[in-house]
């Protein structure tokens, strides 16, 4: 295991912690970094994605539209995420929050920053990452919605109808 991969697990492993940390109660379940897989055949599993939605872009002072997002994605075990390289021009400041369900990170920079990895949620759960420029005033809002993977849904309904057909007298 190379030391960025590592490094990567240990940030992780601190994240987690403050998040439970955070939710108070020990027996709570933790839905913001849960994959949600269900088990086909006692052994393949749905994989989840994030569906891009369209972004909404707020322009800033004298129509300024500075503001870029670049979805890096992250292959995860059970599931496909992404972080966010964010930049703007010259030394512009900029704020990022993400948001998903009880999840809420900011990061602050200036003209440009990366976020860490998106935690995976439960399929139907929304999130957006929200990016303001604060020098010029721009500002915008990526959603998304969590959803299986295209491919992984149709493999798990011809499996269902071929057992219904086949076990049919």
């Amino acid at each position: 295991m190379s030391q960025q991969e590592q490094q990567r697990q240990r940030q992780q492993a601190r994240q987690r912690q403050r998040e439970d940390s955070r939710q108070g109660s020990a027996s709570q379940q933790r839905t913001a970094d849960q994959t949600t897989t269900q088990v086909l055949d006692g052994a393949k599993q749905k994989k989840s994605d994030m569906k891009r939605e369209e972004a909404k872009v707020t322009e800033g002072r004298e129509g300024a539209r500075n503001l870029r997002v670049q979805w890096i994605d992250v292959q995860l075990p059970d599931a496909q995420s992404c972080r966010f390289a964010i930049t703007t021009t010259g030394d512009n400041s900029i704020e990022a929050v993400i948001e998903q369900k009880t999840y809420r990170r900011a990061y602050q920079g200036t003209s440009s920053l990366q976020t860490d990895i998106v935690p995976v949620a439960p399929i139907g759960t929304k999130g957006k990452v929200t990016v303001r420029d604060l020098t010029t005033g721009e500002t915008l809002e990526q959603p998304w919605t969590w959803h299986i993977v295209g491919s992984d849904a149709a493999l798990w309904l011809w499996q269902l109808l071929k057992r219904l057909f086949s076990s049919a007298p």
